[in-house]
């Protein structure tokens, strides 16, 4: 017969049950889960090994899951955390259901974060942002990117692993009409 999930009490206990025997699982976890099973042919009328299933490839790397799993049970709740460098977007935990999903639904995600930096002899970006946002970083007057003598702003964008898509320099060069 297919073994009951250990987190259910049968009664009437017993380590064989008769075909066509009836049996009533209560889940020990926190949702108190009460079902009336059936044993058929060495099966459960209902399935009761209900898991969630692992979570560690629905993720970037930058998701620590805790606890880490092969298969996540119900009644089991994990928590979330970002490495450093990334943002949390949505819940910080999420418990597996007796119906074998997530609660809440939307999980979270990591976003890479990108930090502000200096620019010599103009201005570089002022506030951290969030992968791909962009914004505008400028020269001084009397310098240009590269030395071309043309471009004094420009854009740049964060990348999904927390970097710039470029860090660009200011040097001596003035505007040429």
């Amino acid at each position: 017969m297919t073994a009951v999930h250990s987190s259910y009490t049968l009664v009437p206990e017993s380590d064989c049950y008769a075909d066509q025997e009836n049996a009533t699982a209560t889940c020990r976890g926190v949702s108190a889960q009460v079902v009336d099973i059936q044993c058929l042919d060495g099966t459960w009328s209902e399935d009761l090994n209900i898991s969630c299933g692992c979570l560690t490839s629905s993720f970037d790397a930058d998701v620590t899951i805790n606890p880490s799993c092969d298969v996540i049970d119900f009644d089991v709740m994990v928590n979330f955390t970002c490495s450093n460098g990334f943002n949390q977007s949505g819940p910080t935990s999420a418990t597996c259901t007796t119906q074998g999903v997530w609660d809440p639904v939307d999980l979270p995600k990591c976003i890479a974060k990108c930090e502000t930096f200096e620019i010599d002899n103009g201005v570089g970006p002022t506030a951290v942002a969030y992968e791909s946002n962009t914004t505008t970083v400028s020269c001084n007057e009397g310098f240009t990117f590269g030395g071309d003598g043309y471009t004094t702003t420009e854009v740049i964008t964060c990348l999904d692993i927390g970097l710039w898509n470029n860090e660009p320099t200011c040097s001596a060069g003035s505007l040429e009409n």
